[in-house]
């Protein structure tokens, strides 16, 4: 697999369930193994650094699942993350005022445990949490799953104001064409682990529709 990502850039990666989007964004986070080639990231090669080497650098993960520590409130889930590496601590008010800003719900819940949010404010405290280390990529692994319309329409927002404010590059992965940010951003199409299809979203919204919409 061959991809290549420009900073700052929005990049979507679409493909059914087993097309290998999961994989690939665990083993860029250093998760899974990389077997075979290399990742280059921000003109290093990590391809074998560890994870908390890749968070240090400026790579961050939101999993599928979100995987909270659902017994810590809102603000403890932040603090852990901030804690976690010596980036996020030496900008942890930056990073907790962007926050914040960016998801405003969550400061009203602040003490509020993690497993009692909605599913939607669950999934803005996963992204929330992500940036506590203070990345320059962030990859986000199905984010609008399990989500009502409405809650998609929320965090696509927030997303889109992250690239926009803090110029952050963001690889999302989606089985589905749920939400277009901009008609410039790459689209790239798995399947069964290869690269089938990569060019700007806005020349194939309506061949994603019928593929994998229906």
């Amino acid at each position: 697999m061959s991809l290549e990502i420009d900073k700052g850039q929005i990049v979507k990666l679409f493909g059914p369930n087993g097309a290998g989007k999961s994989t690939l964004l665990n083993t860029i986070m250093g998760i899974l193994k990389c077997t075979k080639g290399q990742i280059i990231f921000n003109g290093e090669d990590i391809t074998n650094k560890s994870v908390r080497e890749r968070v240090e650098m400026g790579l961050a993960l939101v999993p599928e699942g979100r995987q909270l520590f659902p017994e810590l409130s809102v603000q403890e889930n932040l603090e852990v993350a901030a804690r976690a590496t010596k980036r996020g601590e030496k900008s942890k008010e930056e990073n907790l005022s962007l926050v914040y800003q960016i998801f405003p719900r969550l400061k009203e819940r602040l003490k509020q445990r993690a497993e009692t949010l909605s599913g939607g404010e669950q999934q803005m405290l996963t992204i929330a949490r992500a940036l506590m280390s203070n990345p320059i990529m962030l990859m986000l692994d199905e984010p609008s799953q399990g989500l009502a319309p409405l809650v998609v329409e929320e965090v696509y927002e927030a997303i889109s104001r992250l690239n926009k404010q803090k110029g952050l590059t963001i690889l999302i992965s989606e089985q589905q064409l749920t939400k277009v940010l901009d008609k410039s951003e790459l689209a790239v199409v798995l399947e069964f682990g290869k690269v089938v299809f990569k060019g700007p979203i806005g020349n194939i919204v309506a061949d994603l529709k019928k593929i994998y919409v229906g």
